[in-house]
Order: structure tokens, then C-alpha cells, then sequence
């Protein structure tokens, strides 16, 4: 499995989203020995979310301007993604 076949199946079995024109973005080390984090942009195909219940216990869509009080730091993956998200849309 490729790392962009792990995306499709990893999003669609945590939250039920089908998403396409997947794109790598970055990487970061992950808090457990020798593993590593990869970050990757995509477009949602679908907008329905079915949380799995097991790896994630919610998810929601946010606007990016009616973002929750807590955003990860840009020192961090999710926190990068977001802002990259926001930087492209703000345009």
C-alpha cells in the first residue's frame, strides 16, 4: 500500500469521508519510536461524516473563519495543515 492509498483508506475508515487529488505536504516525527507522521492535502469527495468510534471520537466541519478557541500551534502537523489551509483560501 502506498502512502497515498493509506490517506484514501485511513480517512474513509475514521470519518467516512471519500477524498481525491491526495498531495503530500510534510512530514514530522510521531511521539512513538521510530515512526513517522506524514501530513497530506486532499479534496473531499464526500461531506458526510460517520466517525468510527474507535481511532477518532469526533470530527467536524469548520469554517475558517468560525475556527474552535483551540487550534494547534503551527509547531505541529495539524497546526501547519490548518494554517496552510487558511493561507490558500484567504487569497
Amino acid at each position: 500500500e502506498s502512502a497515498e492509498q493509506a490517506v484514501l483508506r485511513e480517512v474513509y475508515e475514521e470519518v467516512g469521508i471519500e477524498v481525491e487529488d491526495i498531495s503530500y505536504f510534510g512530514s514530522q516525527a510521531w511521539p512513538f519510536p521510530g515512526q513517522l507522521m506524514l501530513g497530506y492535502k486532499a479534496k473531499a469527495r464526500t461531506t458526510d461524516i460517520i466517525v468510527d468510534g474507535v481511532e477518532i471520537s469526533d470530527a467536524k466541519w469548520w469554517h475558517y473563519q468560525q475556527l474552535p478557541d483551540y487550534v494547534p500551534p503551527n509547531t505541529i502537523m495539524a497546526g501547519r495543515l490548518i494554517q496552510s489551509f487558511i493561507d490558500e483560501i484567504a487569497k
